[in-house]
């Protein structure tokens, strides 16, 4: 009993530990976009942050179509490899990762199909801008 209730403590602490540094990565990004919607989000993420470098601004885009990617800030595109199934842990990993690389502008694709956790990868990310496709 006393070994399961230090191990749910760990776990918790750990969690809220996370939640602390991905809540700082995503303040230190000065704008934030995040599509999601129906169809067409990739083209769309591609867009933006095609226009955000065309501004001067130092972007991030992430799209997440048939072969998940993260556009860097040379517009060179780079596969992101997978080692199981698609999770929310993936967009926590390109925020921290933006930040760490002083990036203005991170335009994401929203990767959840359950209304749940796309509230869940909102709220951590804390977007200027949200865009809805169709």
């Amino acid at each position: 009993m006393i070994i399961s209730l230090i191990l749910f403590i760990i776990v918790l602490a750990l969690l809220i530990g996370e939640a602390f540094i991905i809540n700082r990565s995503a303040r230190n990004i000065r704008l934030k976009v995040h599509v999601n919607g129906t169809r067409g989000k990739s083209s769309v993420t591609k867009y933006i942050a095609a226009g955000f470098r065309e501004a001067n601004l130092k972007t991030y885009g992430k799209v997440t179509g048939e072969i998940p990617s993260l556009i860097l800030d040379d517009g060179e595109i780079q596969e992101i490899k997978r080692k199981g199934p698609a999770r929310v842990q993936e967009q926590f990993d390109i925020i921290r990762n933006a930040e760490k690389n002083h990036i203005d502008a991170l335009v994401l694709e929203c990767m959840s199909i359950d209304p749940v956790l796309q509230k869940v990868e909102s709220s951590f990310y804390k977007p200027n801008i949200y865009v809805i496709t169709n």
